[in-house]
């Protein structure tokens, strides 16, 4: 092939006309490359573009005078490009040769064929004049760039064009830039992507960029044999999408398979957050947050009191106050009935608050606990003569015509209904009231006439929270599932996949789930439970829908154990990313 230069138009000649056959496709006469100089050399790809070349009216010379005929070749097919040039340079006359040029590369479309649609073929494709107005993004170059060219022609994959050659891949991925302009008159943003082979990787960063109208911006483009022959030719194309406009350029590729990475990227692996005990769990739960001007207290051999805590936590809740001062969320941190203990006040300590504020009654936390507490913030209490009544309390807090209230069971063996739907309820600004499993008690009757709440969701089964409470209440839905991981499992649905973060606490003993509820609250994310040594199948698959990004264990070995941990690493790869 002739002209081989990247300042030079190649121009493949190709049918035009339906009684031609496919169209359009070039001719077989039409020259292919790649371009005939050294292996290493062939950084220049060639053909750039193909235009009607086959049977085309033209003027002719004949033996009785000028005359027309329909003429083949490329000496049909250039003079294509060179008018569609001049079209081009009209409509903007400050584009250069090799804007213009690029312009017609990146807005061709495809052939009839699949060998006409190889670029050492075709060229980037079949010149489209409807489209090339307005090309998206442009790869100028000027002399001073071909004049690097011709000083080492093995390295012409940097020259800035429409194309990407790379003859001798390395058992190293090669790394190229090109720069990209946007002739048009508003900022853009494009989205890289790559179709090609499996073993052809190539890959663009940044992914997604933003280039201001008349500017430009560079790109780091790698491309790495993951898996072909090393003498084959592979072949994918490299595309910019932004709205409709789309800019692609054909990568072609050949060379040594590159190593594995020496230092891969580690499998991603599952979190834990834990103490020592209990309290030092929820003191480390706590450290999570990332300001907080309220820190809720709870016993932690008693969960009672504490069970509709979470949401009332999650907004930051303070008796007679809306909100706390700067409206942040608040950890819960547990104590001992009737001692402070120490990682309890360690964290006090270091999170500085300026309120705390103790959930249930004496009989929970004691006087002498609650005058510990004095010396590290302002102590409320939330208290009522029995979990019901404090939970009612709880819920008063969010202010009357609440948009939600969830309702769940008082009863200790039902605990974990509560907590899991606590973190759903913080996310929504919604409280959770306590009921016994057969009667509205009294309080949570009154509580409920005050919220005058649009929806009432019941959470658990009818052994939780049975069709007789369900019916007093008039409750709008249940949320249940056969037990208690999988009423967590459908608590955890309202979530759609990808989601950040997924909790994961023992659903056999409540403290790490009750500080960690909390936390879920502030984060929009969900609880799930698991048996202490058995991940329960109801949420595994709960795990694979969500596809989370975190997954974090509330607790120790004792509350979740290492199979269980393992059994998530096992999975956890296949849900990032």
């Amino acid at each position: 092939m002739a002209h081989l230069g990247p300042w030079q138009t190649t121009v493949g000649a190709s049918t035009h006309r339906a009684e031609d056959g496919p169209v359009p496709s070039i001719g077989s006469f039409s020259g292919r490359g790649p371009v005939d100089v050294a292996p290493d050399e062939q950084t220049i790809l060639k053909p750039d573009i193909g235009a009607p070349g086959i049977n085309v009216l033209a003027a002719a010379a004949s033996d009785g005078g000028p005359n027309w005929g329909y003429l083949t070749g490329t000496s049909m097919s250039s003079p294509h490009i060179a008018g569609l040039a001049a079209l081009i340079h009209g409509e903007y006359p400050e584009w250069s040769p090799m804007a213009i040029k690029s312009a017609m590369q990146t807005s061709t479309i495809d052939y009839a064929n699949a060998e006409s649609n190889q670029a050492i073929v075709g060229g980037t494709g079949f010149v489209e004049p409807r489209s090339f107005l307005a090309p998206g993004l442009v790869f100028d170059s000027t002399e001073a760039d071909w004049d690097a060219f011709l000083a080492d022609p093995t390295m012409g994959y940097e020259l800035n064009a429409a194309y990407v050659s790379v003859p001798a891949l390395g058992t190293e991925p090669t790394t190229l830039t090109r720069t990209v302009t946007n002739p048009g008159g508003a900022d853009a943003t494009f989205e890289a992507s790559f179709a090609g082979p499996d073993t052809l990787s190539v890959t663009v960063e940044p992914a997604s960029v933003t280039v201001p109208a008349g500017g430009s911006a560079e790109l780091t483009i790698t491309v790495a044999n993951t898996g072909a022959d090393t003498d084959v030719w592979q072949e994918g194309d490299l595309s910019w999408t932004s709205g409709e406009t789309v800019v692609e350029i054909p990568v072609l590729a050949r060379g040594e398979v590159a190593d594995d990475d020496p230092d891969p990227e580690p499998d991603p692996m599952v979190e834990r957050v834990f103490g020592e005990d209990r309290y030092d769990t929820a003191a480390e739960i706590a450290a999570l947050y990332p300001a907080i001007e309220t820190v809720y207290v709870a016993s932690g051999t008693g969960f009672a009191d504490a069970m509709s805590g979470s949401p009332a936590a999650s907004q930051g809740l303070v008796p007679q106050m809306m909100t706390t001062p700067e409206g942040d969320p608040a950890p819960v941190l547990l104590t001992k009935n009737d001692r402070l203990p120490n990682a309890t006040a360690a964290s006090l300590e270091t999170l500085d608050p300026t309120n705390i504020v103790i959930l249930g009654g004496e009989g929970a936390v004691d006087g002498d606990v609650e005058a510990e507490l004095a010396a590290y913030g302002e102590v409320s209490r939330v208290e009522g003569t029995d979990r019901y009544e404090t939970s009612a309390n709880l819920a008063i807090m969010f202010g009357e015509d609440v948009d939600t209230v969830y309702l769940a069971s008082g009863a200790d063996a039902a605990y974990a209904d509560a907590l899991t739907g606590a973190a759903r309820a913080g996310s929504e600004t919604a409280p959770v009231l306590l009921t016994r499993p057969d009667m509205v008690p009294a309080a949570t009757a009154e509580a409920l006439a005050t919220l005058n709440p649009d929806n009432l969701i019941v959470l658990g089964g009818e052994g939780a929270v049975s069709d007789v409470v369900y019916t007093a209440v008039q409750a709008d839905d249940r949320i249940a599932g056969a037990n208690r991981y999988e009423t967590a499992v459908a608590i955890s649905q309202e979530h759609e996949p990808d989601v950040e973060i997924v909790h994961i606490a023992s659903g056999r003993d409540f403290p790490d789930a009750l500080a960690g509820s909390a936390l879920a609250g502030t984060q929009d994310v969900p609880v799930l439970l698991t048996k202490p040594d058995q991940l329960p199948s109801a949420t595994l698959a709960e795990l694979e829908r969500l596809s989370p990004e975190r997954v974090v264990i509330l607790g120790g070995t004792n509350a979740v154990s290492q199979d269980v941990e393992d059994r998530l690493n096992e999975e956890y790869p296949g849900w990032v990313g």
